[in-house]
Order: C-alpha cells, then structure tokens, then sequence
C-alpha cells in the first residue's frame, strides 16, 4: 500500500514518563522527507498539545479526542459541548463534591483548587497551568466554549456519569479521573477531515497508539500500530504491534514496515 499520512497518539507513544521518546524528532523528520503528511491525534487539549507540537514542528492536531481539529491553523472540526450539557456537568460533580477542570480550546479552567492528592496525575500528563473561574463565568460562555471535561472520579462513577448525562462520552484515563466530551467524538472523525483536505483515501493513512481512545482510529485507517506498553485489548486491534514508546517502538515499526 501506497501510504501517504501517518498519524500519532502522544501519552504512551510519543510520550513516556513525561519527555518525548529521543526518536521523536528523528521519526518527523524522516516522515517529512519521505513527503508524508504528519499529523498529532490525541485526548489531549490543544493548551497541553502545543509545546509537543512547537517541538516536533507538527501543524495538524486532533485534539479532546476527536472534539477539535486543526490543521495549519484552520479549524476542520469543532465539537464543543452542548451548554446544558455543561450544566448538567458542573451540578453533577458538584453534588458529589468531585474536582474538575475545563477545557475550552485554549484556556484551562477549574472552579476551586485541585485537591493535593490528584497533584501527581498533573504533573504525570504534564498539565498546563490550570486558571481560576466561575461558575457564573463558565455558564455565560464568557470563557469560551468547553470541549472536555476532566473529572476526578473513582471508576464506581463511571454509570452515574453515563446515567445522568447520556450526551456525553465517558473516557476513563486514570483509575482516580474521567474526561466528558460530547457523545459521537472520536479521533477517527477529526483525522478523517484532514483526510477529506488533503484527499487521501484512510486506507492510505496510518496510525500509531497505545489507548483505548485510538481503537477508533486501528479501526479506520489502512494501517494501525499499536505500540508495546497497550493493553492487550488495545493490541488486538491493531495490525501491527511494535516495541514500548521508551525503546523507541513508534521508531522501529515505521523502518520495519519500510515507511520510513
């Protein structure tokens, strides 16, 4: 197959214990010289994806898996949450007392202070730094559009979000935190615009990932990678399985398959 895109998770595959892999400048670079077209796909904000992006010189980016894509600054997706939705967010955790932050497309907003004990998640993730708000502010639209939710929640939780608003996708990421986006959102969806603009068919595109997130994408796209440090079910969807992101697995799979 004639491959002409390749697209990228971060946490997991580009990404491990917080620093890119060493590769992932060289795995650009040859990605560019061979006339592919490169693109980020990741559950991250565009805030907690712009430095990768600076450092890798990547332009095109899905980001709040599948909720916004840009590409070379243009918006070619765009699923922000529904207000009431964000209501019904905002009331729910707050009747059980659980910590969240907001995402719009390039703020990073929390009610009150993230309690001490989920410190580590955010420094795990590398988090932006994560400004004060309102609720009156957030209900106004005054801060902009939210296009995910994160939430501090046990997995005991994951029914009662599902229950109460259905409009949302319910993405577990960490045994103590969800994150709330707009129902029918996936990767596959935003990576299939930057498909449409540069016309590639997706059975010439490629995608490499670690997450449930990118089940979407394996599924889609013409080649799938799923890398070393996935879950076994994450691995059974994939065509290809290469080595952990920190022995350079997204490196070795794009020479082994000759990509590259």
């Amino acid at each position: 197959m004639d491959y002409q895109a390749v697209f990228m998770d971060i946490d997991g595959t580009l990404v491990t214990e917080r620093q890119l892999v060493s590769s992932a400048r060289e795995v650009v670079q040859r990605l560019n010289d061979r006339g592919y077209k490169v693109a980020l796909c990741t559950g991250r904000s565009t805030v907690h994806t712009n430095g990768v992006q600076k450092h890798l010189g990547i332009e095109n980016a899905v980001y709040f898996n599948g909720g916004l894509a840009v590409a070379h600054g243009d918006v070619t997706l765009s699923m922000p949450l529904e207000p009431s939705t964000v209501e019904n967010i905002l009331k729910l955790t707050s009747d059980h007392r659980q910590p969240l932050i907001l995402h719009t497309r390039n703020r990073t907003l929390s009610l009150e202070e993230i309690p001490v004990e989920y410190q580590p998640i955010l420094e795990s993730y590398q988090f932006p730094p994560i400004e004060r708000t309102t609720i009156d502010a957030v209900l106004s639209g005054t801060v902009g559009q939210i296009y995910q939710a994160n939430v501090f929640a046990t997995r005991d939780f994951d029914h009662v979000f599902s229950e109460h608003i259905p409009e949302c996708l319910v993405y577990r990421w960490n045994r103590n935190a969800i994150d709330l986006q707009r129902l029918g959102c996936d990767k596959s969806i935003g990576a299939q615009t930057f498909l449409h603009r540069w016309n590639i068919p997706p059975a010439q595109a490629v995608h490499i990932g670690d997450g449930g997130n990118d089940i979407g994408m394996f599924r889609t796209m013409g080649l799938s990678i799923a890398m070393g440090n996935a879950s076994d079910d994450v691995k059974a969807n994939a065509n290809v399985v290469t080595d952990r992101a920190e022995n350079d697995g997204v490196l070795k799979a794009l020479e082994n398959l000759q990509l590259i």
